[in-house]
């Protein structure tokens, strides 16, 4: 709601929303399989719902965050300085290989992986060890120039300064070759700005018919 409160519905077999926040001053919410995990304005961390895997037990106790994403029974948050913290389920490494340093603006996460943005727009990816989940991580762009991440089930899609939509794996799924219809910025360098520890990319769009 516009006054940062927070509203759930649905299933509530693992307290979905039976022990969601109540008080106001959110400003991000992400969700998980079964959990869910809200950023206060203060920069205090709210984490509800299910408990398998320490989703809510070890969530960090201390303030000064800026975003906030989830996995399946994982989740991610980025502090001020730009470091990493996770928590939940660790099954797939989704914790004990996260990055360690700092200068880290976004955060972003699926199933059993996390992917970080660095402030010189390098990718990192950590968590999944299976098989297609390895190839991943073996072909993670090495370049910079990223302003903004996105993942789903298979596939990973990066938006690079200069306007280019990246998808990756290559290929994988085909989730791209010859999709039917593809949103692209217009051929201009998008406006990169900081705005106090998070990075707005502001670009033009226009639909492109293949």
């Amino acid at each position: 709601r516009d006054d940062g409160r927070v509203v759930t519905w649905g299933d509530n077999s693992s307290n979905q929303y039976a022990d969601a926040p109540t008080d106001a001053g959110f400003v991000e919410i992400a969700c998980g399989e079964r959990h869910s995990v809200a950023l206060h304005r203060d920069g205090r961390v709210v984490t509800w719902g299910g408990e398998m895997d320490g989703q809510r037990r070890d969530s960090p106790t201390d303030a000064g965050y800026v975003s906030v994403a989830c996995g399946r029974n994982h989740s991610i948050a980025l502090n001020a300085d730009g470091r990493v913290v996770t928590w939940g389920d660790t099954s797939h490494s989704q914790r004990t290989h996260m990055p360690t340093d700092a200068g880290y603006v976004a955060v972003v996460g699926y199933d059993d992986r996390s992917l970080a943005l660095s402030e010189d727009g390098r990718v990192v990816m950590w968590g999944n060890g299976g098989l297609w989940h390895r190839k991943m991580r073996r072909e993670v762009p090495t370049d910079v120039g990223y302003v903004a991440i996105a993942c789903g089930i298979n596939t990973n899609v990066f938006l690079h300064g200069d306007g280019r939509v990246v998808i990756w794996p290559a290929g994988s799924m085909n989730q791209h070759p010859r999709p039917r219809s593809l949103w692209t910025p217009i051929p201009r360098s998008p406006e990169i700005e900081r705005d106090g520890s998070r990075l707005r990319a502001s670009t033009t769009t226009r639909p492109v018919h293949p």
